[in-house]
């Protein structure tokens, strides 16, 4: 199965808050819900854990909902950000990573 044709890509802008992208996606617009999602938050040179906690239950819902969300931003230190954070440095690994994802859940992993 193909995941990659249901994604949603959420392009940031450097003047919207990690806050409002969140409310974004939870306003239960079926679109979103029942998609994959690439929030690109290229713009934002700062995030760490602590600023990417926010995503937390978002991560949580698109997990059992068996979709993925996966962040992407080229400027984070990746030793420092934690496991529970989809983020890669690209959109082309971002999916990759909903497609190594939507295997993993035909396979029941």
């Amino acid at each position: 199965m193909n995941d990659i044709s249901n994604t949603i890509v959420i392009q940031a802008s450097d003047n919207v808050d990690l806050t409002a992208i969140c409310s974004q996606i939870e306003s239960n617009n079926p679109s979103i819900l029942n998609a994959n999602v690439i929030i690109n938050l290229n713009f934002y040179t700062d995030l760490n854990n602590k600023n990417l906690k926010i995503f937390l239950p978002i991560f949580k819902n698109f997990k059992k909902n068996n979709k993925s969300i996966v962040l992407v931003c080229e400027h984070v230190d990746f030793n420092i950000i934690s496991d529970k954070f989809p983020i890669v440095p690209t959109l082309q690994e971002a999916y990759d990573v909903i497609e190594m994802e939507a295997i993993e859940r035909d396979l029941g992993i």
